[in-house]
Formats: structure tokens, sequence, C-alpha cells
């Protein structure tokens, strides 16, 4: 373990071991820097967000650089500094996840792969969670196994998911009673609310609140909201410009 050596402004120095790439369900690919461990405030920590690819290159990061990690807030573990600067880190041009192929827009990477499951995982999680869909027992792992196995690719396949009874049944881990209580589970999503569906969907600076105030517009009713233009919706509470246009 490294020594924690506090500086003023609470900076702890310490070595980076390596960046990994997490993919998010929009293909977003975010960096999160692993370093030898220190303890912040009673708690150990080794790794932290690094925001995005531009933000490596301001540090001038490379392996093996010494750094320096706050908790900002006390809470999220951030680098703020680069005491040795070799600036050798070389972005990744494939996918950690799926091997597609990456493409920079703005300051993030993305991954060009329509299909990745790293992705994909992370959007059919996201749709299934308690918030959303509420679809219960329905874990990370067993997503896997429906991904790769190409019994599901888009949300409404799991509304279908009967027609795959057989091969759902025959899958490593799975068995009659998995399937049951999978399909019981999915049957009772079906009663939900338009808010917690519209969430679900995972549409891009659409959190519950403004799935909430979207739907409150429209009553509710789920035809008006395909029919919303663009000076509607700007007018709603905590909508601008950006949010606006990705549903518009």
């Amino acid at each position: 373990m490294a020594f924690a050596y506090k500086f003023e402004d609470d900076i702890y120095e310490t070595k980076l071991l390596d960046i990994e790439w997490d993919v998010s369900r929009t293909r977003r690919i975010n960096p999160v820097a692993i370093f030898e461990p220190v303890i912040i405030d009673g708690t150990t920590v080794d790794r932290a967000t690094l925001n995005n690819p531009e933000y490596i290159k301001e540090l001038e990061l490379g392996i093996g650089d010494t750094i320096g990690v706050i908790k900002a807030n006390m809470i999220i573990p951030n680098v703020v500094e680069n005491y040795t600067r070799s600036n050798t880190y070389k972005f990744p041009k494939r996918c950690p996840v799926c091997g597609g192929e990456t493409k920079t827009k703005g300051s993030y990477l993305y991954c060009k792969n329509v299909k990745c499951y790293g992705a994909n995982l992370r959007r059919f999680n996201h749709f299934c969670s308690k918030g959303a869909m509420d679809i219960r027992g329905l874990s990370s792992s067993k997503l896997f196994d429906l991904l790769e196995n190409d019994i599901i690719s888009e949300f409404y396949d799991l509304y279908s998911i009967e027609n795959h009874k057989s091969e759902i049944i025959a899958l490593s881990g799975w068995g009659r009673q998995s399937y049951n209580k999978l399909y019981q589970a999915i049957q009772e999503s079906r009663i939900t609310t338009l808010p917690r569906f519209l969430y679900g969907l995972g549409i891009p600076n659409i959190g519950y609140e403004s799935a909430c105030v979207l739907c409150d517009y429209v009553n509710s009713n789920p035809l008006a909201l395909l029919d919303l233009t663009y000076d509607e919706v700007i007018q709603l509470e905590g909508f601008g410009k950006k949010t606006t246009k990705v549903l518009i």
C-alpha cells in the first residue's frame, strides 16, 4: 500500500497504476483512474473518475505517474494533479467491452458499435431497474445471458419472452423455475405509469422528474408525447435547448 501524504487542500499523493474504461448505456466510454490505495477520511480509495479524455490530456497522464487525489465534498474521489506529467497515455482505439472501433465526439470517447453488448447491458439494467419498469430478479448476469444468446436486443423483446421459453430453460444456471419467475416478473411490470416507462427508455438528459413534467403536460397521453413541438417543450420547467433537441 502506498503512503498517503496529506498536503495543503487535502490532496493525497499516490501512483497511477492503470486507466480503465467503462461503457455507459449511451455507448460513451468513461475513464476511471486506478491507483495505489490511499486512506482518505478514514476510507481506502483506489479509483477515481477522470471525467473525460480531455481531462487526461490536460493532466498529461501516463501509467506510473505520481498523482494527487482528493475527495470532493468528502464523498467523490477525483484526480486533481499530476506531479510527474509523463504524457505517455494512449487512448483506446477499440471498445474495452465489445472491441468495436471508438470515435471522439466533443470531449468524449464513444463506441461506434450500435450493438455493443456493454452498452446494451447498461440500457437494459436501467430499463428493468426499480425506478423504471421494476422487473424484479432480472440481474445483470441474467440479462447478459439473454443478450449474449440473442433472445433480446430491444426492450419490447422482454414482453414476448414466452417465444423463447425452451431456449431460456436450457441456458446454464436457469431452468424452468427461473424462467417462470422471470415471466411472472415481466407480466407484473406491465402495470406501470407513463413517467416510469419514459424514464426507463434512457433518453439522454431525461431523468424521472423530467419525465413527470412531460407526462403531466400531455395529461399522461402517450400519443400526445409524439406530437410535442420544440416550442412547447422548451418552455417546460427544467428543459433547456440541449434536452429539448434530444427529444424533438
